[in-house]
C-alpha cells in the first residue's frame, strides 16, 4: 500500500513539471534533422486535392566504425518523403530551397495493402506516410562560388 501510494505521489510530481498535457492516446511521431533533397513541390491528390511534398535526406549515425585502413566509410544516406496536407502552411514551405538544413517533426501514418488489390499494383504493396507537422529552418542552403554575391 504504502508502495503504491509512493509510486503516484511521483507520478503526479513527474506531470507537474510538464509543459504539455497528459496524452489519453497513443502517438507515432519522426523527427528528422537532415537536408532537403530538392525544392519543395504541389502535387495533387487522386481526389483533386492539392498538397505538399518535399525530401528530406538524413545520415546515419552513428556512423560505421573506422576500417582497418584507418579511414571512416561515410554513413547510409536515407531519404525521407514528407507530405504536407495543410494549405495555409505551403506558402511558407515553397520558400524552402534545396540544400536547406531542417528540423521536421512529422507524424508517422502506415497503410496497409488492400486485400483484394491486384499484386504489384499500388494498393497491393504496404505505404508508410510521414505528414508534416512542423518544420525549423536550422541552416540555409551554401552559396556556389561561382554565384555572385548581392
Amino acid at each position: 500500500m504504502l508502495r503504491s501510494s509512493a509510486f503516484g505521489a511521483i507520478a503526479r510530481s513527474a506531470r507537474a513539471f510538464s509543459t504539455t498535457p497528459a496524452r489519453a492516446y497513443d502517438v507515432a511521431r519522426v523527427t528528422l534533422v537532415g537536408t532537403l533533397v530538392r525544392d519543395p513541390e504541389i502535387k495533387s491528390s487522386k481526389n483533386g486535392k492539392d498538397y505538399l511534398a518535399y525530401t528530406v535526406a538524413t545520415q546515419q549515425f552513428p556512423p560505421p566504425p573506422v576500417g582497418e585502413d584507418g579511414t571512416r566509410p561515410q554513413g547510409r544516406t536515407n531519404w525521407h518523403r514528407v507530405l504536407c496536407f495543410v494549405p495555409s502552411m505551403h506558402e511558407r514551405l515553397l520558400n524552402l530551397t534545396k540544400g536547406t538544413r531542417v528540423f521536421v517533426e512529422a507524424s508517422l501514418d502506415v497503410r496497409e495493402p488492400v486485400a483484394d488489390a491486384e499484386p504489384g499494383s499500388f494498393d497491393a504493396q504496404r505505404h508508410v506516410m510521414l505528414r508534416h507537422d512542423f518544420l525549423r529552418v536550422i541552416g540555409l542552403p551554401r552559396q556556389n562560388k561561382g554565384e555572385d554575391a548581392e
